[in-house]
């Protein structure tokens, strides 16, 4: 994932207009941020959470992270990012906590307790965007011990915003049924957003 000028330029645009606020990842209010970790999380034990490593992919500013300190999830977070802006940020203002490229991430054969994925898969990947996003999700899993969990803007969403990617969640629920058959679709916290939790 070295290559994905596109997100790249998106975020890097956003975050010099905006700096370290919602609007540089593209979100629309940290009500709506807090109800996404919400549903990342909720169906996972939470004394498994509590102790066990969390990796945080597509990272942004970290700001799963401070919900994560706050709910007392935190114990050991690994941040994963293609922006070496947020990372360097990131790492100033959180030098107890790892902070690693994609790259790194995906090239290391570490395993993980816990993966989340918040608006990771918003903006488009370039060409074939949805099988590279698959792939990505089978390299996720592949590397959790115990869970992983993703968002992203639902195909049947009344409004759309032209710069960013909406999936079918039946058909995307389909395709984790390949990988495992423990998983659960969220449709119900937010209108045209869903999460998908899935178990080893």
């Amino acid at each position: 994932m070295d290559n994905y000028q596109h997100v790249k330029s998106f975020y890097k645009s956003r975050y010099y207009t905006f700096g370290n606020s919602i609007q540089s990842l593209g979100w629309n209010s940290s009500k709506e941020q807090l109800k996404r970790f919400e549903a990342l999380t909720k169906d996972f034990d939470k004394q498994l959470l509590k102790k066990e490593s969390i990796v945080d992919f597509g990272c942004g500013l970290a700001h799963f992270l401070i919900w994560l300190q706050e709910k007392g999830y935190s114990n050991n977070y690994t941040g994963v990012d293609i922006i070496e802006e947020f990372l360097e940020q990131n790492r100033s203002r959180f030098p107890e906590n790892q902070f690693l490229t994609s790259q790194n991430f995906f090239n290391n054969k570490k395993k993980y307790g816990f993966i989340f994925a918040s608006g990771a898969f918003t903006i488009p990947w370039g060409q074939n965007h949805t099988e590279k996003i698959k792939s990505a999700i089978r390299k996720l899993f592949n590397k959790c011990i115990y869970g992983f969990s993703f968002n992203m803007l639902s195909f049947y969403s009344l409004f759309k915003n032209p710069q960013y990617c909406y999936f079918d969640p039946f058909a995307m629920d389909k395709y984790c049924d390949t990988l495992t058959s423990k998983h659960i679709l969220d449709c119900n916290y937010l209108p045209g957003d869903f999460t998908i939790c899935m178990w080893k």
